[in-house]
């Protein structure tokens, strides 16, 4: 028996449309903030995955968005301090910074993805995980 699954309708499309886009430019954690939802550990590294340097700059800046109240808050934080490195680490330059995404940053949010809860449970642990890949990516 052939089963034909229904075709999404266009506010369907329109919203996976918008959220590959945000995933791909780095801003996905704005979509789950926006709803109100639980947010996932690779949300918090998405940005850094996939942010050019001037997005990255305006996480550094933080926003008067971002008042949120206890674990939100030093999630924010730790991906501001995470921001900040990344910034130093690539020192201005856009090709820099690309390299450390697509060889580092892009598979760690991709195993997060695949294995969410069971890698990082605290903002610290995020810090210090991806503190050890660019180490050992640079070594």
């Amino acid at each position: 028996m052939f089963y034909k699954k229904p075709r999404p309708s266009k506010k369907e499309l329109r919203r996976f449309t918008s959220q590959a886009e945000s995933y791909l430019r780095g801003s996905y954690l704005e979509i789950g903030a926006e709803r109100a939802e639980a947010v996932p550990t690779w949300c918090w590294v998405n940005a850094l995955a996939h942010g050019t340097l001037a997005d990255l700059e305006q996480i550094c800046r933080g926003s008067a968005e971002e008042t949120g109240l206890g674990p939100e808050l030093s999630w924010r934080a730790a991906r501001r301090q995470l921001c900040s490195e990344l910034l130093a680490l690539a020192a201005g330059s856009e090709q820099a910074l690309r390299h450390v995404q697509l060889e580092v940053l892009v598979p760690f949010e991709s195993r997060l993805m695949k294995d969410e809860g069971a890698v990082l449970k605290t903002p610290s642990e995020l810090i210090s995980r991806i503190r050890a890949l660019l180490a050992s990516s640079s070594s």
